[in-house]
């Protein structure tokens, strides 16, 4: 589990982005990479949190996709992660 905070950039919608999110940015089957199907919105912050599979690059298969998104995402924070079996 990976609890998350991501700022979009100024003049994007933060639930928007969280839609375009949730339906862009997938993993593997064997991954199970899985999104908080709400998210809370505070000062145009994303609050929200996902989970995936322990044997997955949790950076590779999301944070990597966030940071190509750079017109939209002007910035994210970990705020947990643990790891669950």
């Amino acid at each position: 589990m990976v609890v998350i905070i991501i700022t979009p950039v100024a003049g994007v919608d933060a639930l928007t982005l969280y839609d375009k999110i949730k339906a862009e940015i997938k993993s593997t089957e064997e991954y199970g990479l899985e999104w908080q199907e709400t998210c809370k919105v505070d000062e145009n912050k994303i609050f929200t949190s996902f989970t995936i599979g322990e044997l997955a690059d949790f950076h590779e298969e999301v944070m990597d996709w966030l940071e190509m998104m750079e017109d939209e995402v002007a910035k994210t924070h970990i705020t947990f992660q643990a790891v669950m079996e």
